[in-house]
């Protein structure tokens, strides 16, 4: 059984995002990882991943040295997001991705 999340809509997500080389996005409810792998995969960017669940954080950072530091994950909540960038130092984004789906 694999443990890795298979991102059912990720052709409708990269799409949406318009991604850039350069932008910084946010994935605001990271879980296993599998859109921010895409997003990171598309382009050059920087991510932020952030979910409440410890285990996802732990999970999601052997993706860290993967991309070569362009991922960066933090815990907490994605209604918290605006505080949770503000203390990365992190004041504009060029998009947000949120996985909403029953868990």
């Amino acid at each position: 059984m694999s443990l890795e999340h298979v991102a059912v809509m990720t052709q409708e997500v990269l799409s949406g995002l318009n991604l850039r080389d350069g932008g910084t996005y946010i994935d605001g409810t990271f879980g296993r990882g599998g859109y921010t792998r895409a997003i990171l995969d598309a382009a050059t960017t920087r991510v932020f991943g952030i979910d409440r669940d410890p285990t996802a954080i732990t999970f999601g950072s052997k993706l860290i040295d993967k991309y070569d530091g362009r991922l960066t994950l933090l815990q907490g909540r994605f209604g918290d997001m605006a505080s949770i960038m503000a203390k990365q130092g992190v004041n504009h984004v060029d998009g947000v991705m949120l996985d909403l789906g029953v868990s």
